[in-house]
């Protein structure tokens, strides 16, 4: 993730004769297309945040196609926007597109992250919900255990990790310091 996001960048197409319009499309040029992807998924997500879908969309795929054309198809950041479109055509009210959408992001994050990680978890949740509002109550209700299963066994699997195994006198000795047992 990066830390640094651009300012928006605006253009006018305006022709004045001034040298200053040349600097700024020799700036916009030289971003790093990371940089203007990033603003862009920024945008989107304050917009649909908003209310505003249809703007929101046009960002999200516009974001989206040149991420797949820049990282590919597998990478985890394209994965995360294909997401993001997901869960905003989901707020939407186009059950079908997110839900296809869903789908695709759920097989690619349980192929490259495994079905422990958080998100594949994530992306189960977000389907399950999408299959709920569907009326596919059978199908959102095993995904969405998986989901809780999974989450509870990664707790339970970090909280074991966490807590010392104390067995022996060798084992407590270091802990106490100078005070032997």
């Amino acid at each position: 993730s990066r830390s640094h996001i651009p300012p928006c960048v605006c253009v006018q197409d305006v022709d004045d004769g001034d040298d200053a319009c040349d600097e700024t499309e020799e700036f916009i040029t030289s971003l790093d297309p990371a940089d203007l992807e990033a603003e862009g998924e920024y945008r989107a997500r304050a917009a649909m945040k908003e209310g505003r879908y249809e703007e929101s969309e046009g960002l999200y795929r516009g974001v989206l196609a040149s991420r797949c054309d820049t990282l590919g198809e597998g990478h985890e950041t394209t994965i995360a926007t294909k997401q993001g479109l997901g869960v905003l055509l989901h707020w939407k009210g186009d059950l079908a597109g997110s839900e296809a959408l869903l789908r695709e992001v759920l097989d690619a994050r349980r192929a490259t992250l495994g079905e422990k990680h958080q998100g594949t978890i994530g992306a189960m949740s977000c389907l399950g919900l999408v299959l709920k509002d569907r009326g596919d109550f059978k199908s959102s209700e095993a995904l969405l255990r998986e989901a809780s299963t999974v989450m509870n066994e990664n707790c339970k699997s970090a909280a074991r990790r966490r807590r010392p195994k104390l067995r022996t006198r060798a084992h407590v000795r270091p802990l106490l310091g100078r005070v032997y047992i």
